[in-house]
């Protein structure tokens, strides 16, 4: 026996054994395709001309249908639509601008079943220099066993880095073993690695896979911190971004198929403010079966609280195609994946995903944004993971001082750091405190009044530090290097 389905718009599918995706999947029939390329107009003459480079990762939506797909590394995208007319819309990434066309939207008519209609973007580029670091779990951390990590050092910018520097640090309470594939050289303290200097492209990364051991002495419960970095920072757009600290906890038993999300908020609501405007969420799946899977598929609900065109596909530990069906559904397939078993190969049975997206505007506050996947390993039913929540609050001045960014320089600094405050704060009673990594206060200035203080930092050895000045109801934040 077996069924036959015909959807609306004459689309056909035969269901025979195990699943079937009903979709415009049949371009032969009854749907068509839109492709195209998006790339770096250099001359802006709205011609890809020899040179001229396609643009990878960007989101290309036929906004009427509520469908989008990303563009490759050379720029092309592709995604299957009915007979009709669509509006195409591409979203430039940060250092791009749309040019031709200017709106960045154009309408693509698939006339007969099968057709090709090919619609390009041409950008133009801003160059700047722009790193930042991240780092994810492989597998969580367990006590007397092998716990994995990927820091990815990324030049998210539009232009080639030559000294690239990658730093790690990981927790003291675990024992750093190995990594690949940059060899570890030690620098200051038996925990703190360089991996540089490299040299990094635009769109182009360092994936650096570390291993540690877990002793058996360490509590269930406890908090492993890492910090990650990468220099340098004189010439970076958006050095914040270049310093991630970032926590796991050590387990017991636990579901290898999970969700996080980053910033995780304060307390069971997972409390955010309107200043965490962009959420990272990271899905993690492992094959615990008995044998390879073959395909892997993700399927992540987005709350509608989230800006969709916002969504920036990010780190994966495999090949991957994305796209956005109707109905908010993000769809993550690992074709040929080939995944193999935790009896086979226990690191490489891990796999994930990250991606981020950014909150829509002018919530109101208790807005909840929860996140759950599912994960179908080849033709089995789907496993889901945890529901990760994030609550909107917005913190009383007694809870939280109005944050501000401190003014540091030279960063990096040698001997002297220079700390300027906004004018409206000159003449008030504020203290100054410098922080090591660990939250220790390893320098302090009890009055802080005129608009640029010079500090002497000699006595403090190279590395990072953060730095705060703290007044009543206010709060300047920053964060400094010490290269000598």
């Amino acid at each position: 026996y077996y069924i036959k389905v015909t959807d609306a718009n004459g689309c056909i599918s035969y269901y025979y054994n195990g699943m079937i995706y009903v979709g415009y999947n049949n371009i032969t029939t009854c749907a068509g395709t839109v492709a195209g390329i998006v790339y770096d107009d250099i001359n802006q003459n709205c011609v890809q001309d020899a040179g001229e480079m396609g643009i990878p990762n960007i989101q290309v939506a036929a906004t009427n249908l509520g469908t989008s797909a990303w563009t490759n590394n050379a720029g092309y995208y592709s995604m299957t639509v009915p007979i009709g007319t669509h509006t195409i819309q591409h979203y430039p990434s940060l250092y791009h601008k749309a040019k031709c066309p200017a709106s960045g939207i154009q309408n693509a008519t698939v006339a007969t079943a099968g057709s090709v209609v090919m619609a390009n973007f041409a950008d133009s580029t801003t160059l700047m220099q722009d790193l930042r670091v991240s780092g994810y779990d492989v597998n969580n951390a367990v006590p007397g066993f092998q716990h994995y990590k990927h820091i990815i050092y990324k030049n998210v910018g539009t232009m080639p880095i030559t000294n690239a520097d990658p730093r790690h640090v990981s927790d003291a309470q675990i024992n750093f073993s190995a990594s690949a594939p940059i060899a570890t050289g030690t620098v200051n303290t038996p925990n703190e690695y360089t991996f540089g200097p490299v040299v990094l492209l635009p769109n182009t990364l360092l994936d650096v896979n570390t291993h540690y051991s877990v002793p058996t002495n360490v509590a269930l419960g406890s908090v492993l911190t890492y910090q990650d970095s990468i220099l340098p920072l004189a010439t970076d757009v958006s050095y914040w971004d270049n310093t991630r600290f970032y926590q796991t906890t050590v387990v017991g038993a636990y579901d290898p198929n999970y969700k996080e999300v980053s910033p995780k908020g304060e307390g069971a609501e997972g409390y955010i403010t309107v200043n965490d405007s962009i959420l990272e969420y990271v899905i993690h799946f492992q094959n615990t079966g008995t044998y390879y899977a073959t395909n892997v598929t993700l399927i992540d609900s987005i709350d509608e609280d989230l800006d969709l065109t916002s969504i920036e596909m990010g780190y994966s530990t495999d090949n991957y195609i994305t796209k956005i069906s109707q109905g908010n559904i993000l769809e993550i397939h690992f074709p040929n994946i080939m995944l193999p078993d935790s009896g086979t190969d226990m690191e490489g049975s891990n796999g994930l995903v990250a991606f981020r997206i950014k909150q829509k505007k002018n919530l109101q506050m208790g807005t909840q944004f929860t996140n759950q996947a599912g994960i179908i390993f080849d033709f089995n039913y789907p496993i889901y993971t945890n529901t990760t929540l994030n609550t909107l609050h917005e913190p009383t001045s007694i809870e939280k001082p109005v944050t501000q960014t401190l003014g540091l320089f030279p960063n990096p600094a040698q001997n002297v750091l220079n700390i300027e405050i906004p004018a409206d704060l000159v003449g008030q009673d504020l203290r100054f405190e410098c922080l090591d990594l660990t939250g220790k206060v390893v320098m302090s200035k009890p009055t802080i009044q005129a608009a640029k203080t010079e500090i002497s930092v000699a006595q403090l050895p190279q590395g990072w530090y953060f730095a705060r000045v703290i007044g009543k109801n206010t709060l300047l934040n920053g964060k400094f290097v010490i290269v000598r």
